[in-house]
């Protein structure tokens, strides 16, 4: 954070992020501004300004791409979790399965197999970092 000039590092908070209905707003607000026009015109000037994108119709295709693929995992992670025995258990503010998480993301969408997914029944608050120093 910076305040009057300065650089200051704020450490040791705790986390209140809710992970699932950040990516799933994030997913939303994509596929309205690839909707919209105008919405992707802002979008556009602001990433061609960057570099990230050469053209127009190259961040159109890229967006275009990338949505398909959301799009694609989330229909396999639908199907995987309507047909696991387990009922999931959501996570919220402060609250993550991160284990089943990132197993999910990495090993079933890449190789498109619902066995590899696995429920998220374990959803637990992230720790304090401040306690580490007292923990083994």
């Amino acid at each position: 954070m910076r305040y009057h000039g300065r650089l200051i590092r704020i450490e040791s908070g705790p986390s209140h992020l809710d992970i699932e209905t950040f990516g799933d707003e994030l997913g939303a607000a994509l596929v309205a501004t690839a909707a919209s026009v105008p919405k992707f015109s802002r979008f556009a000037m602001r990433v061609l300004a960057t570099g990230a994108a050469t053209t127009r119709d190259e961040l159109q295709n890229s967006l275009k791409t990338f949505l398909q693929e959301q799009q694609a995992r989330n229909s396999l992670f639908g199907a995987a979790q309507d047909a696991a025995p387990e009922v999931p258990t959501a996570s919220g503010l402060g609250r993550l399965d991160a284990v089943n998480r990132g197993g999910n993301l990495l090993l079933a969408p890449p190789l498109g197999e619902p066995k590899n997914y696995f429920p998220t029944t374990a959803p637990v608050s992230y720790p304090a970092l401040w306690d580490t120093p007292y923990l083994d």
